[in-house]
């Protein structure tokens, strides 16, 4: 049940790859403490680019797949 405590908050990435965004959104953004047990849910929201569409689609659709490519980018990256 919500609480007086409970509020929207929404982040900005303009400086991240749409990647990047999106392993935050599954894998560091969670619900507030009143909704933590039963929050089940990612929105993402793409307006006129089927390529990003797409991105989300596969994101969302295996996120622990995903998870393993975004990190191994970033390996890439690190060397």
């Amino acid at each position: 049940m919500p609480t007086e405590h409970d509020v929207v908050v929404t982040t900005w990435h303009d400086d991240e790859s749409l990647a990047d965004a999106l392993w935050f959104a599954l894998y560091t953004a969670c619900p507030t403490q009143s909704f933590e047990e039963t929050c089940r849910t990612v929105v993402a929201i793409v307006i006129n680019s089927p390529l990003w569409a797409a991105e989300v689609r596969r994101a969302f659709s295996d996120p622990q797949q995903f998870s393993r490519r975004v990190l191994s980018h970033d390996d890439e990256s690190a060397v």
